[in-house]
């Protein structure tokens, strides 16, 4: 997308969804698309994030994807969490690949961080006020862009500053499969593949048939592995005590192939599974729940709505990354229709849109 910069001087990105919303994603794009000047993010350190520099998947858990667009500042606000060695590593990995210090836009509230740890990672004259940093990049007129609630609420911005909000929700809801929160209409990965091939979602919308039964699905798996001279692992085997070790080869067949141009074979054939990003444990799924997505527009009141994970709802535009061609392909009709269901029980516009790891678009 071209950069745009006509937006109000603040933005909010609020998640939609039980969380793994691809938010991080979200953020960056705003980042190079608005041309944001400051990033402020308060989230705890076994938070994942996913950004893609030079065609390449990176993963963070301190950092803001903002790192990727060069004129953004990198705030972590009060309320986050530091940890100390996981910061280091990013901050020795980022500078490496933009080869560019991140420290020099890298600031971090004075209340997380003490004076020994910001002077063992060179970030003394980084150490900062968020309130008072915020504030005067406000004053200035300089775009601002706060990551989730934590962010909002501890960025220290005045109540009575003016915000544009927006709401990135997920088709199917997702949580890391170690947190044993209720998720409502929760289903396993194999009735999520059956469910996307040959019924109707909640929203009453019948996705194209994907033409990948669990079995033939675990055989492209062990082709694809073979192809890419990964560990060889028998993919066409899944009985009782498997399970989990499937789990563990899948996702690392799936990391080492991220990155290189046949990856996107693999993330094509990833769509019946989805791993947490900072552990890389497999998440669980649920079916779309219109409900919480009502309340979570009423509570948050946003802007407009990024919907992602599209090509779950509609596994054959997976990839596809202008709005034209999506609209114009077979199941063009049917994604219209979803999209303008959500925005009717919702009341709020979809703006854009997401189809693969790596792509945000925006509807024209």
């Amino acid at each position: 997308m071209k950069t745009k910069t006509k937006i109000k001087d603040i933005l909010v990105v609020q998640g939609g969804s039980h969380g793994f919303e691809s938010k991080g994603l979200v953020v960056e794009t705003f980042c190079r698309y608005y041309g944001v000047n400051y990033l402020v993010r308060a989230g705890q350190a076994d938070a994942g994030h996913v950004a893609y520099y030079k065609g390449k998947l990176h993963r963070t858990q301190q950092i803001p994807t903002g790192w990727t667009s060069p004129r953004t500042n990198l705030v972590l606000g009060a309320g986050a969490s530091i940890d100390e060695n996981i910061l280091r590593v990013e901050i020795e990995n980022i500078s490496m690949l933009t080869k560019s210090d991140v420290r020099k836009r890298l600031f971090i509230d004075s209340t997380i961080i003490s004076v020994d740890t910001a002077r063992r990672l060179g970030l003394s004259k980084r150490v900062c006020d968020t309130k008072t940093l915020i504030n005067e990049g406000y004053d200035k007129g300089e775009l601002l862009l706060v990551e989730g609630d934590r962010g909002l609420a501890n960025s220290g911005l005045s109540p009575s500053l003016k915000y544009e909000t927006v709401l990135v929700t997920r088709t199917f809801p997702a949580k890391d499969m170690d947190d044993r929160a209720h998720l409502p209409n929760e289903i396993s990965w194999e009735e999520f593949a059956q469910e996307v091939n040959t019924q109707r979602t909640r929203f009453g919308l019948k996705p194209m048939l994907r033409g990948h039964t669990i079995a033939k699905f675990k055989k492209s798996l062990s082709m694809v592995a073979t192809k890419f001279g990964m560990p060889n692992a028998d993919f066409t085997k899944w009985g009782e005590g498997t399970k989990e070790l499937f789990a563990q080869q899948l996702t690392s067949m799936h990391e080492e192939a991220m990155g290189c141009m046949e990856g996107y074979e693999v993330e094509r054939l990833m769509g019946f599974f989805e791993t947490f990003p900072p552990h890389k444990r497999l998440c669980r799924i649920a079916r779309p729940d219109i409900n919480r997505l009502k309340r979570a527009a009423i509570i948050h009141r946003p802007k407009y709505i990024v919907l992602t994970f599209l090509n779950y709802a509609f596994p054959t535009i997976w990839g596809m990354s202008v709005w034209k061609d999506i609209i114009g392909s077979p199941k063009g009709a049917a994604v219209l229709k979803f999209i303008k269901k959500v925005e009717k029980e919702t009341g709020t516009e979809v703006r854009f849109v997401n189809t693969s790891p790596n792509n945000i678009i925006k509807i024209n």
